[in-house]
């Protein structure tokens, strides 16, 4: 029993070591700022991750490991166990590094997540300048030739399109304040109004442009002074 234990415990320890990694990876640089990964869904394929590689994988370990067994023998079942996380792990991981946002794009008064699969992004940031600022944040100012291209043609949205990008934070607030949202048209204005309180802002000072997120409703914060993302409030 000892030696089914301390492989349980390797076999635990290794996956918890793997599965901490890439989740700060997806939590504080990828899907940045919180809570884009839950409004995208992602929230349960990283949990589909940790059940199957932090607490399957070592359960399986530790019923099949045992010493009597012979060295070929457990060579194959921990192969098996193995590749079977692998296999997992490499399906969520890609998944949630192909899905992450690339740029957070304004178009048409409300915030679209263009995925990295969606475009090329060193050839996007290459079109923008140089900011202090999260460049991911970007204003579309695409003309209606454009738009309609992308709904008669096929061609993709414009949203994904980067010739058309510029810096949200270059754009004057008065350009896009007009098709910001009011707070009395949120159906969970409630949550909204409590984040605001716990930052200390008041509504006239913010923007609220809609996140046209995958699985939940969402708001982006926006400073009605400098034209910079606050927060994500999610339903």
């Amino acid at each position: 029993m000892k030696s089914r234990l301390n492989a349980f415990g390797v076999h635990l320890l290794a996956s918890a070591l793997l599965v901490s990694v890439f989740a700060s990876l997806v939590l504080f640089v990828w899907y940045t700022p919180w809570p884009i990964l839950d409004a995208q869904g992602g929230t349960k394929i990283l949990l589909m991750m940790v059940t199957i590689d932090v607490i399957l994988g070592p359960i399986f370990t530790l019923m099949v490991f045992k010493p009597e067994k012979s060295r070929r023998m457990l060579i194959t079942d921990m192969s098996i166990i193995v590749i079977f996380q692998l296999m997992a792990f490499g399906y969520g991981a890609w998944t949630i590094y192909s899905e992450r946002p690339a740029f957070y794009a304004l178009f048409a008064g409300e915030f679209n997540v263009v995925a990295a699969s969606e475009i090329d992004i060193d050839a996007a940031l290459k079109s923008l300048p140089e900011a202090d600022a999260d460049r991911r944040w970007v204003f579309v100012d695409a003309p209606e030739s454009a738009v309609l291209d992308s709904m008669l043609k096929g061609t993709p949205p414009v949203e994904a399109l980067p010739q058309y990008y510029r810096l949200l934070s270059t754009v004057d607030a008065k350009t896009i304040g007009i098709k910001a949202t009011s707070l009395e048209k949120i159906t969970f204005k409630n949550q909204v109004n409590d984040w605001l309180q716990e930052h200390q802002l008041s509504a006239d000072k913010v923007l609220l442009f809609t996140l046209n997120a995958r699985e939940h409703k969402a708001v982006v914060v926006v400073s009605a002074e400098t034209v910079l993302p606050l927060g994500i409030v999610e339903e």
